[in-house]
């Protein structure tokens, strides 16, 4: 199932944020430079990726300037989410993906 995410860059602290709108937040999980918000039935509502130009340029070389961002989707795909990011470039439009794995344990977090 796609999703369409709303996000926000921060540049100053090269943090970018990705949410559902009207989506609350039970949990969060941080897996290295991600942070998984989850909701009460466990589905992803939110995720920041903190030091974002960095971990976009090693998993997409292309990928310059964040700001140029024109959409992102995320699936869940068997055991995985993904989020395809569309970026528009002076030369071109460029597409790059991030895949995520999907937790199989419960977090503490969900449990308050």
């Amino acid at each position: 199932m796609m999703q369409n995410f709303n996000f926000d860059y921060d540049l100053e602290n090269d943090d970018l944020f990705l949410y559902l709108e009207n989506k609350k937040s039970k949990g969060a999980v941080e897996l290295g430079n991600f942070i998984i918000d989850l909701d009460k039935n466990k589905e992803i509502v939110a995720i920041e990726i903190m030091n974002a130009k960095k971990v976009f340029s090693d998993a997409v070389s292309k990928i310059l300037d964040l700001t140029k961002i024109e959409s992102i989707n995320v699936w869940d795909f068997r055991n995985t989410g993904i989020l395809k990011i569309d970026i528009r470039t002076e030369d071109d439009k460029v597409q790059g993906s991030i895949s995520i794995p999907n937790l199989r344990f419960e977090s503490p977090a969900l449990n308050c």
